[in-house]
This record gives C-alpha cells, sequence and structure tokens, in this order.
C-alpha cells in the first residue's frame, strides 16, 4: 500500500545525520519528496527519532530537520546485502531544497506536492 503523498525523485546525493547538531553520520540519499526522502545506510534509526540533516550537492548545501518514518537494519549473519535505510519526514527543510524538488518534478509530472505538517 502507497502511504506517499507526494512523488518521489532520484536524488543521489550525501547526506550527513544525526540526532544532534552538527550531524555525525555520513551516508548517500536515495530520493527525494517534497515531504521527505530515503536514506541508504546501515547506521538506521528507530522510526520517532528526530535527525537533522545536511544534503550535500554539487552546487549547493541544503539543511532540513526530520523525523524517522520507517528504518530497516542489517539483520546479523546477513552475507548478501540487503536493502537497508530509513524513511525521513521533513519537519524543516530549506526552502531551496524544495524548490530543487519542484523542478526536478515538473518533467516527470508526477503526483502534486504534499503539505509538510
Amino acid at each position: 500500500m502507497e502511504n506517499r503523498r507526494s512523488g518521489r525523485v532520484s536524488f543521489r546525493n550525501t547526506i550527513r545525520f544525526g540526532p544532534y547538531s552538527p550531524p555525525e553520520f555520513t551516508s548517500l540519499c536515495e530520493d527525494l519528496s517534497y515531504t521527505g526522502l530515503g536514506i541508504k545506510t546501515y547506521w538506521a534509526f528507530e522510526p520517532g527519532t528526530a535527525l537533522y540533516l545536511i544534503i550535500n550537492d554539487t552546487l549547493m548545501r541544503y539543511r532540513a530537520e526530520g523525523v524517522v518514518i520507517w528504518s530497516k537494519r542489517v539483520r546479523a549473519g546477513v552475507v548478501q546485502p540487503e536493502k537497508t535505510g530509513m524513511g525521513i519526514k521533513f519537519t524543516v527543510a530549506d526552502k531551496e531544497l524544495l524548490d530543487f524538488y519542484e523542478q526536478k518534478l515538473k518533467p516527470s509530472r508526477k503526483s502534486p506536492r504534499g503539505e509538510l505538517s
């Protein structure tokens, strides 16, 4: 079942994240929407954890804050890599990050943007 309120766009960039500022963990973003983003990482926090986010794009640095909505960690003893990471819902996001999302979304004409709560 799809619970997303806004379309996703590919967003492969380095992200720093963590429960304290400045964030201490580094990984990769997978995708971006108006309401949040996906992080590919082995350092997944529990749902409900508030995180600070710094996203480094080629030309820009974006800041945001959010809450972990879902997370999946590597199970002990797994030899084959599994999909691991977290889904983050924004509570605060730079206007420039949301503008970037809207620009990437336009050509694909996906679902309309959701609203931040």
